[in-house]
């Protein structure tokens, strides 16, 4: 028994696979290879040498093909994957590719909506973050400042301040009961600037639970004017105050 092992010619590359020959019968410019059912043959002619391929199958098991003039497509059974002139197309993602051949610059990848390739997000401005919507793709866009909030959106950076002072809070300042008095100017605490639109929240301690009730008459740039719905006695100055909690819109 003989086995086929390699035929070289000047001019091109033959690749045989795993095939034995048993009385294979080679004449002049012929080669055979034979089983025990079927028999191939290629026959040069007189004028020039031939390459031999093995094509692959339209039925069942296939065989490697290696084209002319690209002997090293294969080599020790790998494919050079860098090889532009070896490898062609684009791999999809149901073959465990990305399904494109290129990918953006300097952008958030994403699944597209099929799951059948890989796309750019497009680049994101200053200050720009990905919102998701439970559904679809992530929407970019930047945060919005609520009430007494500021943002500054910036090259990498988002500053976030709040624009609530000490007058928004609200500062409280307290005017001990004189015996006798009903009515009382009050002067707001330092710092703060009253107006007409300032909101007062009066409280009125009674040590002797006499049930005044401070009422707001006015409020003006200076101060505010407050009335009690009575009139302290002595044995009511002693801890009976006026609080107010000063605050502007």
């Amino acid at each position: 028994m003989k086995k086929l092992t390699m035929l070289v010619s000047a001019t091109a590359a033959i690749a045989v696979i795993g095939f034995s020959t048993a009385n294979a019968q080679v004449t002049t410019s012929e080669v055979r290879i034979t089983n025990s059912t079927f028999r191939t043959a290629h026959t040069s002619n007189a004028t020039a040498n031939q390459t031999m391929q093995w094509n692959q199958f339209t039925g069942t098991g296939g065989i490697v093909k290696v084209a002319p003039g690209s002997p090293n497509a294969i080599s020790n059974g790998t494919v050079d994957l860098s090889s532009t002139t070896n490898v062609s197309n684009t791999l999809p993602t149901t073959n465990g590719g990305t399904g494109t051949n290129s990918l953006p610059a300097d952008q958030i990848l994403i699944g597209n909506a099929g799951g059948t390739a890989i796309t750019g997000l497009g680049n994101l401005t200053n200050g720009q973050l990905l919102i998701g919507d439970g559904d679809g793709i992530p929407a970019k866009t930047t945060l919005t400042a609520g009430a007494g909030i500021s943002i500054t959106n910036g090259a990498g950076t988002i500053t976030i301040a709040s624009n609530i002072n000490a007058n928004q809070l609200g500062i409280t300042t307290t005017t001990d009961f004189v015996a006798g008095q009903q009515d009382y100017t009050i002067l707001p605490p330092a710092g703060f600037t009253p107006s007409a639109t300032s909101r007062l929240l009066v409280t009125v301690r009674d040590s002797q639970n006499n049930g005044f009730i401070g009422t707001v008459q006015d409020v003006d740039g200076t101060d505010a004017n407050i009335h009690l719905s009575g009139t302290p006695q002595a044995g009511d100055v002693a801890g009976g105050r006026i609080i107010v909690l000063w605050q502007n819109p």
